[in-house]
């Protein structure tokens, strides 16, 4: 059993100083639902509600390399005499040419300040905890480690690949997919939507202001995530679910 599933989660409106759906980040841990439900028969997927910060950043990145830049003759005899006759290393403009290597995850990172309004526990320990157990690692039931975050599901994702499926996808023009579990989705108010995301750092910076109960009163968080896969282009409009191209999108194919 999950250490995440022995947690209280809040509701939507707990541990947050608004109710502003615009202003709050939400994180919801989608196998911690499941494993609750398996130990308790109940429960619905947890999800962590933090107050946005003023300000974050994202980025993505392509990278590109030259790799014929020093020309395709690799035979120092030849590359000598064309020095000599006044050609470097027999070079033409198109061989200078910029060739994409891969495209990066898109990586993300957030700094959050945790106020506790009554309860010190609640508003600020909790939190960090929550956060801090998306990082760590779980037992299986042989002692083995399990990771924190979405894993492919080998099981499902064979059975798109068998010959059979196979043979349909490419009936129906429709690639198989790697189907996921674990998976942690982040939504950033109503601006941008990740489906499946690994949290890379949690980083916990305390003040030593304390209630007479010796548990802070406040700090601040510092979390890196990055998307589970790197996503293509057919992905933006599910990024910014809420945007008007995309309604008007989703409108056109209905």
């Amino acid at each position: 059993m999950s250490r995440l599933a022995t947690l209280d989660f809040p509701a939507d409106d707990e541990a947050v100083s608004t109710t502003n759906k615009n202003y709050l980040c939400r994180i919801t841990a989608n196998d911690l639902g499941s494993q609750e439900r398996a130990r308790t028969g109940s429960g619905s997927t947890p999800t962590i509600l933090l107050n946005l910060p003023e300000q974050f950043q994202f980025s993505v990145a392509s990278a590109y390399e030259t790799p014929f830049a020093q020309g395709l003759i690799d035979n120092e005899t030849i590359k000598n005499f064309g020095r000599v006759m006044g050609v470097t290393n027999f070079v033409t403009q198109g061989l200078t040419a910029q060739v994409w290597q891969g495209t990066s995850e898109t990586s993300f990172s957030m700094t959050f300040e945790l106020v506790a309004k009554d309860d010190p526990d609640k508003d600020v320990v909790q939190p960090i905890k929550r956060l801090m157990l998306l990082t760590m690692p779980d037992e299986n039931a042989v002692g083995l480690l399990t990771p924190p975050g979405p894993t492919i599901d080998f099981g499902s994702t064979a059975e798109q690949f068998s010959f059979s499926a196979l043979r349909q996808a490419l009936k129906d023009k429709n690639p198989p997919k790697v189907i996921y579990k674990n998976t942690i989705s982040l939504e950033i108010g109503r601006f941008m939507r990740f489906p499946s995301v690994v949290v890379e750092n949690v980083a916990v910076n305390g003040k030593s202001l304390f209630h007479r109960t010796g548990l802070p009163i406040v700090a601040t968080v510092d979390i890196s995530f990055k998307t589970f896969v790197v996503p293509v282009k057919k992905d933006l409009d599910g990024m910014f679910p809420y945007s008007a191209a995309t309604r008007i999108s989703s409108k056109g194919t209905s």
